[in-house]
């Protein structure tokens, strides 16, 4: 892993919450951007991001949704062995639980949506081991609202 600190000034950012900012990289093979676990420094006028891979780089807001319609998924599939590191999901409320279990049941990681309603799994279970080729279900649940999509994990 690579960190990576991106600068801007305050002109860059007038009127835009700087604490919702993260660092994204593009993914040319899945033609998104890619939010990275980032830390916003506002009143140091940057954001510092950790990389797997080197790419195009870019400051964002992420903002937080009001339910768990929009949900995203992605890179999905995931596939560690070609240099993905990590999976994001976002579009939920902040705070939203997210639980990832195997086909059978058994909970392999569990995370909750960040004040910009994003979450990254690093495609490790609870013990820290790389997750196991195959489909799992992610569970998202905020409030009484809950929704279920799948990934999977190809090696």
């Amino acid at each position: 892993a690579a960190t990576i600190e991106v600068a801007y000034t305050d002109a860059e950012m007038a009127g835009v919450d700087r604490a919702k900012l993260v660092l994204a990289r593009y993914d040319e093979s899945s033609g998104v951007w890619i939010a990275l676990k980032s830390v916003s420094y506002p009143n140091q006028n940057k954001v510092i991001g950790e990389t797997s891979h080197f790419s195009v780089f870019q400051i964002m807001t992420l903002v937080s949704a009001a339910d768990l319609g929009d949900v995203r998924i992605y890179p999905n599939p995931l596939y560690p062995n070609r240099g993905q590191a990590q999976v994001t999901m976002d579009g939920m409320p902040e705070g939203a639980s997210v639980k990832i279990y195997t086909l059978n049941g058994e909970l392999v990681w569990e995370g909750k949506a960040s004040a910009a309603g994003t979450v990254s799994w690093a495609g490790v279970n609870k013990a820290g081991r790389k997750a196991a080729s195959g489909l799992y279900l992610v569970h998202f649940k905020r409030g009484g609202q809950k929704t279920i999509k799948k990934i999977s994990v190809i090696k």
